[in-house]
């Protein structure tokens, strides 16, 4: 069974006709308090919900929003408080999401009121991105030696084609004063560069030694096939690089930045110095 309950209890209650046919016709509830467990590796912890709905051979629909609330799922990343108000009728094909929310890396995501037709093809969702802590985000990702501060507000418009996620024209953008993008004392980037000294070929090890932004936007595609793009351009300037004058970064890459970053080595300068590079060659 692929759900495994540890805690809290489910509630439900129906009443129904069955007619000359053998169809069922009747209304059905169902609640839960305080359940926490697993379904499907997906952690869940505290959830609190209702549904009542009508039935019957035609499909089914609310007859009150449908609200789920939970203190935490944890499904590869956690998400706190998450939060869903829907409503639904499948005779007509409508369905209604008044709010879904979720607080994640210090920040949240947020829809509301959005009403679609067929829930394997959803036109653009547009998902509120308010107070994303990079720092939080990094935390996830295997980013040894690399600083990577600031906080990203923004919009990220979810589709679903043929029942997979699309993202098209996603915009996140960093607050003021911005942050710093770095590599640290003694990490493997470090040594490298010192060890090269000021025969280093690598511009951008010298910038991101200290880089700080002033302001960094990013674009945010992903499509079915799972491939996530992302454009990013970063305005700033390294204090001990050249007097500390402007430096502006812009990348265009199919991967996550700080994977990208870490590649950085005396063989293979990747696509980042090659961006960098275009600019001091101006």
């Amino acid at each position: 069974m692929p759900l495994d309950i540890t805690d809290g209890s489910i509630t439900t209650s129906a009443s129904f006709i069955i007619d000359d046919n053998n169809q069922l016709t009747g209304t059905a509830n169902i609640s839960t308090d305080q359940l926490s467990g697993n379904y499907r590796n997906i952690d869940i912890t505290q959830l609190n919900s209702s549904l009542y709905v009508a039935f019957s051979p035609n499909g089914i629909r609310t007859l009150r929003p449908m609200a789920l609330f939970a203190q935490q799922v944890k499904a590869g990343i956690t998400l706190t408080m998450p939060s869903l108000i829907l409503d639904l009728d499948t005779q007509t094909d409508q369905y209604t999401l008044h709010r879904i929310s979720a607080n994640l890396f210090g920040g949240s995501l947020s829809a509301h009121s959005i009403s679609r037709t067929n829930l394997r093809n959803l036109t653009s969702i547009p998902v509120t991105v308010f107070g994303l802590n990079i720092n939080k985000i990094t935390d996830l990702i295997d980013h040894e030696g690399i600083e990577f501060t600031g906080i990203l507000d923004g919009t990220i418009p979810i589709s679903i084609v043929d029942g997979k996620p699309e993202i098209h024209s996603g915009v996140l953008q960093s607050r003021h004063p911005g942050g710093v993008l770095r590599y640290l004392d003694g990490s493997v980037i470090d040594k490298k560069v010192k060890a090269a000294g000021h025969h280093s070929p690598l511009v951008v090890s010298e910038i991101l030694k200290n880089y700080h932004y002033r302001t960094l936007a990013i674009k945010v595609n992903y499509a079915r096939n799972g491939v996530l793009k992302t454009q990013s351009h970063l305005k700033g300037y390294n204090p001990d690089f050249q007097y500390g004058r402007p430096i502006n970064i812009n990348l265009a890459v199919e991967d996550n930045i700080l994977e990208l970053i870490k590649t950085i080595n005396m063989i293979n300068a990747s696509e980042i110095e090659q961006k960098i590079s275009e600019h001091f060659n101006h």
